[in-house]
């Protein structure tokens, strides 16, 4: 049975919220998020694993943000990044 691991990242359920950039690392972000309804989960600081096209635009910490995330696997992985203006 061949797996395509691509097209079920394309089928994963893709969450967004808002938050702010707590710190920056070569394959991970931490960011302080908003609840997060559809998971039951309350606000919190967590990190998301980051994709090579996200990666290279590293943003400084205390940066608003929003994001979408789908969940791997292993762990839940940054689909957007984008930074807020306020």
């Amino acid at each position: 049975m061949d797996h395509d691991h691509n097209a079920m990242q394309q089928n994963a359920q893709i969450y967004t919220s808002e938050g702010v950039i707590t710190q920056w690392q070569s394959d991970r972000v931490g960011i302080s998020h908003h609840a997060i309804p559809a998971l039951k989960w309350p606000a919190m600081t967590m990190n998301f694993r980051l994709p090579p096209q996200i990666t290279a635009n590293a943003l400084p910490a205390g940066t608003p943000v929003a994001f979408s995330f789908v969940k791997t696997d292993t762990a839940y992985q940054l689909q957007t990044l984008t930074p807020l203006n306020r």
